[in-house]
């Protein structure tokens, strides 16, 4: 890794390290080690014994010798040696990195040889060893991990290394992995460049010139990458390697000029700053070809990168005219792109520091650029160029009359709808104000002002004052509405008219205005049902310019943007990629609870893993020979058995070093430093797969998918044995509507009925506090009295509601007095046992109103809401709580609720029409849906036919509705009444209190039956096909029912129409 440019400044450096060890470390008996003839040197270890704690720091006995004795005797790959050295670095540097002796504390050796006393007073040196033990292995590392491993660890030692061995030792192999075939090593690779020439603080003279003749031709390719990711890395770092490379070349200047003055220096003064001059030209040419490439890069986040990160450090080292030529020319472009609204965002960002630097010439270059950030289509572009102007306008780098047009030109976006453009306009206005004299501001700024505010403001540079004494803003539906009427110029000439004749018509009087034509009316009534009043017109004036703009760049937008809107989804097809994927199965099916993966042991017999023994012929053959000429299969004729039966005593060792330990074994020493505390140094893994570290990460990972899927189906009710077949319907099933049985043991109205999976069984509860357990295979046999298998009777008060749990096999039950028992159902068995109780305080909490259970494979949770606004869920196999929310009663007192079966968020109904949405990942509300009417919440189902739907119940005309968490918007509505749909004023008294919504695999259908006693099949497909399936009890005549769909306000309405004809004796 050596080059020619420094084979003569290392023997220079040599040659003077030799002179300073003979003069100030060494006497002159202790110097025979420099001998050149062997025989008048000692051994190694007398050398080690004599020069302890002189040439041979304290370090070297307690912990560097045998540290790296562990790496020379255990034969693994450089790429566990890296991750063995990246695991102990914190250790090492506080081991190695210690307080110099005092008496040497000011010996320490610059770059140059020289004696320097204003270093810190540490000592590194030891660190030296680690250097050349990393780069060592830099060559042979094969992983991308493990490259980016050894990259960090560059990273952390740069601090502590003296620049020689920095641009020496580090340099070239830093600049070798920029070249790695890994993107991701490349990108990090120039990241750790930048920041270890950053940590070069002294540079030697016959490194002055490195980065022109060194650095950068290496560098060069880098702007024209393939990837992405490294271009992104180099415009990140590219000002922070120019402004680096500058204070290299001043620091050579420095030399030169600090240099012992000779006849010939002093003759050659002018020639010294010419060629500093040319060097530095060289120097920005360079630069300038790399930072051209970057601006016209492919990528439009290389371009955004490079504008955010640094660009103002860029104009300081190009200096104020090629800021102007270089970067500000290549800047402008990149408006251009109509895609990237983030892109011109940035420009806005990073323009003022370009034109701080550029000054007040720029001013007639940024001002149409100004003016077309103001008519961008995205509000985002509006408010940072709004923010742009009142930084470039606190910096006086505008003229008067040019604010003036500005202010003229901005001043309408006070009626915006969007919150940040008011408040970035506000603040362009007080910057403006701030700049201008008294009288400009009473005679020009604020008449310009008036229309804008409600009243009258003194303190026009004060920010908060202006902003709450403007006018309300437009509404954001009137707005959306005028960017995209086809119609607008005329549509604005209209309500100039119509502003005409508000002003000359007398005090009390309507004006009468002229008839519109069709596509106008349909406008005017469009903006009235958004509350469209006379004053809102005179602000719909006042913005006409800047809509007119808008509108017109929204058309000039090219047609693909506006046509092709899946582009930006995120989605791949990946049929249409220009390579074929290849599929790949697993089989999760095939795992049962309590197996494991096979073990993840290399295959002799595959060409993709290659095993090594600890007595395989690679082991023993030469580092340099093996990259040669590769490495040497040897097969193990029974891999599995040897790898298994060897423990890890065998392959992991383990070494603890500290100063107590080593000072036993080694000779005292009257000068030994301090002792260390106890570090411990874990030894080295020996993996004798060598595989890759994604493969092994991606096995690991499958493993656990599999026993994850093996809980979850374990968790089910799959499980059919000894049980009835819990088949979903078929898509053809439909409800006969025949009575099988008539049970009557309940003494008082039945609340729930709940279904226990995997059985014959059912439950029931009732007002009259009994929980009663019934076998319906017992209803086919058409006994004569039907009774219940089993009656729990412990509960006090009313119960209000019911769930399973457990793994089905029991019940929650709730009562009005704050009481929760948890049931165990036992299908064998005529008699319920109690497994869970918990009570809760009426006065604090109140009752529960309804139960959920959900399963997690690791947590039995029973979640249950309060009358008074707690939702808890109930850890059942622990008695603490595993987590707590709390609803605002303001939105009502909840009546219902539900769970997303992944457990992600929750939705609450309530009795003022409000779902309430939690996210139970942070246990945050995160919506609040209101019914129209207000009308009470009585059930809340989730939809399986819709990911983020869920199914409402409410009180009146037995409504249930379909409504999108996420948009807020009511999808579909069962409409079971002769009222209108969606009346507010006619409603039934009537309501749904039950639902069963299909599965997906039975069709699209839905079960109610409500307070008319009435049980409805609801056919989402064919709404034709819904009918009646049991008629009321009471009802003296049968209802013909017909159903049929509508669309009123983009909500599918399937509505029950009936005529009464009389029973057919």
């Amino acid at each position: 890794m050596c080059t020619a440019r420094s084979s003569s400044s290392t023997c220079c450096k040599r040659i003077r390290c030799r002179g300073f060890l003979q003069r100030n470390i060494l006497s002159s008996k202790e110097t025979n080690f420099l001998q050149k003839d062997p025989m008048q040197r000692l051994s190694a270890e007398e050398y080690l014994e004599q020069q302890r704690d002189k040439f041979f720091p304290q370090y070297f006995y307690t912990f560097l010798r045998d540290y790296i004795k562990e790496f020379a005797t255990l034969h693994v790959s450089p790429d566990e040696k890296v991750a063995k050295l990246r695991q102990d670095i914190h250790g090492i540097l506080y081991s190695l990195v210690t307080t110099k002796h005092p008496k040497r504390a000011n010996l320490v050796v610059d770059c140059e040889g020289d004696r320097n006393g204003t270093r810190p007073v540490t000592s590194s040196d030891g660190l030296i060893i680690v250097v050349a033990l990393l780069t060592s292995y830099l060559r042979a590392l094969k992983h991308c991990s493990a490259k980016l491993q050894a990259l960090e660890l560059i990273q952390e030692l740069a601090p502590y290394l003296s620049c020689d061995i920095i641009l020496d030792r580090l340099l070239p192999y830093m600049l070798y992995l920029v070249n790695d075939r890994y993107q991701r090593v490349r990108a990090a690779a120039i990241e750790t460049l930048v920041s270890a020439l950053t940590h070069v603080q002294n540079v030697p003279r016959s490194d002055a010139n490195i980065f022109p003749e060194y650095i950068l031709p290496k560098l060069s390719h880098v702007a024209h990458d393939s990837a992405v990711l490294v271009r992104v890395a180099l415009a990140e770092n590219i000002a922070i390697l120019a402004e680096t490379a500058r204070r290299f070349l001043e620091i050579a200047s420095q030399h030169d000029v600090g240099s012992p003055i000779t006849a010939a220096v002093e003759s050659n003064a002018q020639f010294h700053q010419a060629s500093y001059e040319s060097e530095l030209q060289i120097l920005h040419e360079t630069i300038q070809q790399v930072v051209s490439a970057l601006m016209s890069d492919s990528s439009n986040i290389v371009k955004q990168v490079l504008l955010e990160k640094g660009l103002t450090r860029l104009c300081v080292f190009f200096e104020r005219q090629k800021a102007n030529d270089v970067l500000l020319s290549h800047m402008i472009t990149f408006l251009n792109d109509k895609e990237d609204r983030h892109l011109r965002g940035s420009f806005f960002d990073s323009i003022v520091g370009v034109a701080s630097y550029v000054g007040w010439q720029c001013a007639p270059i940024l001002k149409p650029l100004l003016l077309q950030g103001l008519s961008d289509t995205e509000e985002l572009v509006i408010s940072k160029t709004l923010k742009a102007m009142a930084e470039l306008t606190e910096k006086e780098l505008f003229r008067k009359q040019m604010l003036y047009e500005l202010i003229s030109e901005t001043i309408a976006l006070i009626f915006h709808p969007n919150l940040w453009i008011r408040q970035y306009t506000v603040g362009f206005i007080c910057a403006v104000t701030r700049c201008l004299s008294l009288a400009d501001v009473q005679c020009k700024l604020k008449p310009m002002l008036q229309p804008f505010l409600k009243h009258a403001v003194v303190e026009v540079d004060k920010e908060v004052v202006l902003l709450s004494s403007t006018s309300s803003p437009l509404p954001r539906p009137v707005f959306d509405y005028l960017i995209k009427f086809p119609h607008l110029p005329a549509l604005l000439e209209s309500l100039r008219d119509r502003q005409v004749l508000r002003s000359i018509v007398r005090p009390g009087h309507f004006p009468a205005y002229s008839e519109a034509d069709h596509t106008l009316k349909s406008a005017y009534r469009r903006l009235q049902s958004d509350g469209m009043t006379g004053r809102m017109e005179d602000k719909i004036l006042a913005m006409k310019d800047h809509l007119i703009k808008i509108q017109k760049y929204k058309r000039s937008l090219p047609q693909s943007r506006n046509l092709d809107l899946n582009d930006n989804s995120g989605e791949i097809d990946v049929e249409k990629l220009p390579t074929p994927v290849e599929l790949r199965c697993t089989d999760l099916l095939a795992l049962k609870i309590g197996e494991k993966l096979p073990e993840i042991l290399p295959d002799p017999r595959s060409s993709k893993r290659k095993g090594v023994t600890l007595e395989s012929p690679q082991v023993m053959m030469n580092e340099e020979w093996q990259h040669m000429f590769g490495t040497i299969e040897v097969k193990s004729s029974s891999p599995h058995k040897e790898q298994s039966s060897a423990g890890d005593t065998n392959l992991v060792t383990e070494l603890h070093v500290s100063g107590a330990e080593s000072a036993e074994s080694a000779a005292p020493s009257e000068n030994s430093s301090p002792k260390l505390p106890h570090k411990s140094f874990h030894g080295i893994a020996v993996d004798t797969g060598h595989c890759n570290s994604c493969q092994l990460e991606f096995e690991m990972l499958l493993d656990k998918k599999c026993h994850n899927f093996a809980k979850v189906r374990a968790i089910q009710p799959a499980s059919r044995e000894g049980g009835v077949d819990q088949k979903a319907p078929s898509a053809n099933w439909r409800p006969h509507g025949t009575l099988v049985g008539h049970m009557h043991e309940h003494k008082g109205a039945v609340y729930r009925v709940q279904v226990i999976p995997n059985s014959s069984l059912f439950a029931s509860c009732s007002a009259d506090t009994t929980v009663k357990i019934w076998d319906w295979g017992k209803l086919e046999k058409k006994n004569v009295a039907n009774r219940s298998r089993q009656t729990y009777t412990q509960l006090e008060g009313q119960i209000t509601s019911m769930t399973v749990c457990q793994g089905m096999q029991s019940l929650a039950v709730s009562s009005e007095l704050g009481a929760i028992h948890v049931l165990r159902v036992e299908a064998n068995s005529n008699k319920s046992s109690v497994l869970r109780t918990r009570y809760l305080d009426p006065h604090e909490e109140g009752c529960a109103v309804d139960l959920h259970h959900f399963d997690t494979g690791l947590h039995s949770v029973l979640a249950y809401a309060t009358v008074y606004g707690s939702i808890t869920g109930w850890d059942l196999r622990s008695p603490s709580t595993a987590w707590e929310l709390e609803h605002d009663l303001s939105l009502g007192v909840i009546t219902s609720f539900c769970v997303d079966p992944n457990r992600c968020w929750l939705v609450l109904g309530t009795s003022s029409g409000k779902l309430v949405c939690w996210d139970m990942r942070f246990q945050l509300p995160i919506k609040v849906i209101s019914h129209p009417t207000g009308a009470q919440v009585r059930r809340i189902c989730l939809d399986p036919w819709h990911q983020s739907g869920v199914w409402t119940a409410v009180q009146g005309n037995n409504e249930v509705s379909s409504w999108d968490i996420e948009t807020d918007a009511r999808l579909r509505t069962l409409w079971a009444s002769n009222h209108p749909p969606f009346s507010e004023t006619q409603i039934s008294p009537h309501s749904v209190f039950s639902m069963y919504i299909s599965p997906r695999e039975s069709g699209n259908f839905m079960l109610t039956a409500g307070s008319d006693m009435r049980i409805r099949y609801w056919d989402m497909v064919k709404p034709s096909s819904s009918f009646i399936v049991a008629e009321s009890a009471l009802s003296t005549h049968a209802l013909l029912a017909s159903y049929r769909s509508s669309l009123i306000d983009g909500t599918k309405v399937i509505q029950e129409n009936y005529s009464a004809q009389p029973k057919k004796s």
